[in-house]
């Protein structure tokens, strides 16, 4: 993948160019030049400082920039975070990197659903917990509630994953909801799953095998493609199309595959 803010001599408009993105003080100028320059993903990794170097140099300081934002998690519609681990042995111990994917303009309980969605795993749970209080401000919005319900799942809060798979499954019995993007409904079937809805769940991966498309299977972290798999093999399920299956496979980080 190509690089914008690769720090070589010969790459100095690119240089320039991030400088100005890191350090621009208002969302549209960051998002102008973002779409400018076809970026896809900002890459920040923590044993590299060189993006709040760039703010510095383009700001003068780091406060007030976009980056700085970031580091803070004052998110955007048009960002969504990439949940990604480092691969063991890779010398990187003690290290890691945040991935923030572009993307069209998301509702705000979707993207506070799937930053909630980031925080878990990635085992961030005191983020995640302030996340789903947030999504409080969503109380008729079904996925708000998925994500509730995943938080309360991964902190062990027994009592609030109970009250909101309430609302959950008679909505999910009576098809009564919107259609989720496939994040979200991978989300949706291994809460189902963990929490003995075993049915649900079954019909909830089923709909996500007929949602498989190349576009849907990339946007998947790598946490949520295994679990995904995981729950196509238990009930039992195939991915009929060939070239799904392949991807799906290759996907797969090499330290996952020896378990299937």
């Amino acid at each position: 993948m190509r690089g914008l803010g690769t720090p070589a001599w010969e790459n100095l408009a690119g240089i320039q160019a991030a400088i100005r993105i890191v350090s621009a003080s208002n969302l549209d100028e960051a998002k102008g030049l973002i779409d400018r320059r076809g970026v896809r993903f900002i890459v920040i990794p923590s044993w590299d400082s060189y993006l709040d170097e760039y703010a510095r140099n383009g700001m003068g300081q780091l406060e007030g920039t976009f980056i700085a934002r970031l580091h803070v998690w004052n998110m955007t519609r048009w960002l969504r975070p990439i949940a990604y681990h480092l691969p063991a042995g890779a010398g990187l111990d003690g290290q890691s990197v945040t991935i923030f994917e572009v993307v069209d303009d998301q509702d705000e309980a979707l993207a506070l659903c799937r930053l909630a969605q980031y925080f878990v795993e990635m085992n961030r749970m005191d983020l995640a917990e302030g996340a789903a209080r947030g999504l409080r401000r969503y109380p008729s919005d079904l996925d708000s509630w998925i994500a509730r319900a995943e938080v309360a799942t991964a902190t062990g809060n027994e009592e609030a994953a109970a009250g909101a798979l309430k609302l959950i499954i008679p909505r999910i019995k009576s098809g009564a909801y919107p259609r989720l993007p496939l994040d979200r409904r991978v989300g949706l079937a291994v809460l189902l799953a963990r929490n003995r809805q075993t049915d649900l769940a079954r019909e909830q991966t089923r709909a996500c095998v007929d949602q498989l498309n190349e576009t849907a299977l990339r946007s998947l972290s790598t946490g949520s493609l295994y679990r995904l798999l995981v729950l196509i093999r238990g009930f039992g399920l195939r991915i009929d199309q060939p070239p799904m299956l392949d991807l799906a496979r290759n996907l797969r980080p090499r330290d996952l595959r020896g378990r299937f």
